[in-house]
């Protein structure tokens, strides 16, 4: 199973890799055949007429909120290190300043 990302408000695609599914008649999420809102890990099962797949897990993901950086401003020039503060930051994957991708490091989740 793969995914770019996994919101609680749901709706985003998942790729099920497996075999046996060409006779797929439904995948459920939990229980549901769609990718719902949700919080936590629920079982993805695949349902053909054979019979319904082992589940595999999938964890809803919370989107990262920003409230504040420091410092607040700086010098035209690269390398100065800002601090981003906030919560559900620990499966950040990417940092941009404005649409340029920065290297970082994640410290905490806030």
């Amino acid at each position: 199973m793969s995914t770019s990302a996994r919101p609680l408000a749901g709706g985003n695609t998942v790729t099920i890799n497996g075999t046996g599914l060409s006779t797929a008649i439904a995948v459920n999420f939990g229980g549901t055949a769609v990718a719902p809102p949700g919080s936590g890990t629920v079982q993805i099962t695949a349902v053909t007429p054979g019979g319904t797949s082992n589940g595999v897990p999938y964890t809803y993901v919370a989107v990262p909120v920003l409230t504040s950086l420091s410092p607040t401003e700086g010098p035209l020039n690269t390398g100065t290190t800002v601090t981003l503060f906030g919560r559900g930051l620990t499966t950040t994957s990417t940092v941009l300043f404005d649409t340029t991708p920065t290297s970082f490091t994640v410290v905490s989740d806030t």
